[in-house]
């Protein structure tokens, strides 16, 4: 194996050079990703349009903060099990396009059922775990900046600022870490995320470059069809199309990522020439 730099063109091609080679398996896996994403997440939908008609109907302001609460705190397990449900959706139908794309001419169905329920699995912990990592990042950071940011005075603004910056470009950093494990466990090789981070973090930033620049994208694409089937169908049948394509696109742009990183290398390959 001949060592090659993943720049970000380099990742972003490598995407693109996915879906032309494997058109119908991206788009199968991508529909039914959406399909999944979308039943599974009805329930947790359910809950923030609830939560979204409390903020919007009512003028009292410490009446609108106590009803929102409540409907959060009975809700609130409701949306991580729905959050639970679709990153294992994603995770899981990863694992088929991620050996199709992987080099070694390896066969998305190989080893069978079992398998293929082990490599979801370790998959599926990876992504809980940097979710997990994110959430606790934000946790502490963003207290942090409130209190260094008030303490600024008219610097306050631009400290706050940078450091929600900061903490994004951290939380895609995070998930393109868990994005690498994850191509590495589609290839049965076991991963953690300090292995992939030993492995990653010399090319960390066209890592979280390639995945913000797809995140972006299909954010974009999603937004536009989701405006345009607003205005031509009816809103119900709207908001059903509309968490399909959701999970269509979140699908995609992990499904792209992960098949783009095979170019990050992974030192068990390297022999001497």
């Amino acid at each position: 194996m001949q060592f090659q730099t993943p720049t970000l063109s380099a990742l972003i091609k490598a995407a693109w050079l996915g879906i032309r080679l494997r058109t119908e398996l991206f788009v199968l896996l991508s529909v039914l990703s959406g399909i999944l994403s979308a039943i599974l997440y009805m329930p947790s939908a359910e809950v923030i349009s609830n939560l979204i008609e409390i903020l919007d109907g009512q003028n009292d302001p410490e009446s609108k903060t106590a009803d929102a609460a409540d409907a959060i705190d009975e809700g609130a397990s409701t949306l991580f099990f729905g959050h639970l449900m679709v990153t294992a959706v994603t995770t899981f139908l990863i694992i088929p396009w991620a050996r199709a794309c992987a080099p070694g001419a390896l066969t998305p169905s190989a080893g069978g059922t079992k398998a293929f329920l082990r490599r979801g699995f370790r998959s599926f912990l990876h992504m809980v775990a940097a979710t997990g990592m994110i959430v606790l990042l934000a946790l502490v950071a963003l207290p942090t900046i409130s209190i260094i940011g008030g303490a600024l005075g008219g610097l306050g603004n631009a400290v706050t600022m940078t450091g929600v910056v900061l903490i994004v470009w951290a939380s895609i950093a995070l998930t393109g870490i868990a994005n690498l494990a994850i191509a590495a466990e589609a290839r049965d090789r076991r991963e953690t995320l300090w292995t992939a981070w030993s492995r990653g973090r010399f090319f960390l930033t066209p890592i979280t470059g390639a995945l913000g620049f797809l995140l972006l994208s299909v954010g974009l694409a999603n937004m536009i069809v989701s405006s345009l089937l607003a205005g031509l169908l009816p809103s119900g049948i709207a908001e059903v199309i509309g968490m399909v394509l959701s999970g269509t696109f979140i699908y995609a742009a992990s499904a792209l990522h992960v098949s783009a990183l095979y170019l990050v290398p992974d030192f068990r390959d390297l022999r001497p020439l």
